[in-house]
C-alpha cells in the first residue's frame, strides 16, 4: 500500500467514528428535573434594585450536559400592561460553567435589576440545547414595586 491509500483508509475510519460516536450520543435522554424550590428569586423587589439568583437543576436524563450545548433559559411569561417589550432586565441564556453528568446537579449564580416599569412579572425557567428546550422548567411571580 502507498502512503496515500493510508491516508485515505485514515480519513475514512476517522469519519466512521466520528459518525457512529455522534449517533451513540444523540440516542441518549437530554432531561432535567428541579422544582420552584430549587429556584432563589424574591417575590418581591423594587425598581432598579440588584437581586442574586440562584437556579439550582439536576440532570435526572443519561446524557452528559456539555458546556458548549446546554443553557439556561430565563424568559418573561406574562408582564404588566403597558410595560416595554422586550425586557432585558429578565431575559437571559447562561451558559453551563462545567459538563455535568448524569444524576448530578448545577448551580448557576447571576444577578437581575428590577425593571422600569412596575406590576407583577411572571418568569420561566427551563434547559435548552440548540433551539429546543428540555426537561422540566420552573415558573415564578415576581411584583416589582417603586
Amino acid at each position: 500500500m502507498t502512503i496515500k491509500h493510508i491516508k485515505n483508509i485514515f480519513i475514512a475510519a476517522s469519519f466512521l467514528l466520528l459518525v457512529s460516536g455522534y449517533a451513540s450520543a444523540q440516542t441518549c435522554d437530554l432531561d432535567s428535573s428541579f422544582a420552584g424550590s430549587n429556584v432563589d428569586f424574591p417575590r418581591r423587589m423594587k425598581v432598579g434594585e440588584r437581586v442574586r439568583v440562584r437556579v439550582n437543576i439536576f440532570n435526572s436524563g443519561t446524557c452528559l450536559w456539555q458546556t458548549r450545548f446546554v443553557k439556561l433559559s430565563i424568559r418573561v411569561v406574562r408582564k404588566p400592561s403597558g410595560s416595554p417589550y422586550p425586557l432585558e432586565e429578565f431575559k437571559s441564556e447562561l451558559p453551563l460553567r462545567q459538563s455535568v453528568s448524569p444524576k448530578e446537579e448545577h448551580t448557576w449564580y447571576y444577578e437581575v435589576t428590577g425593571p422600569a416599569h412596575v406590576g407583577s412579572y411572571e418568569l420561566e425557567w427551563t434547559l435548552v440545547s440548540g433551539l429546543k428546550a428540555f426537561g422540566s422548567s420552573v415558573r415564578k411571580t415576581v411584583e416589582v414595586v417603586p
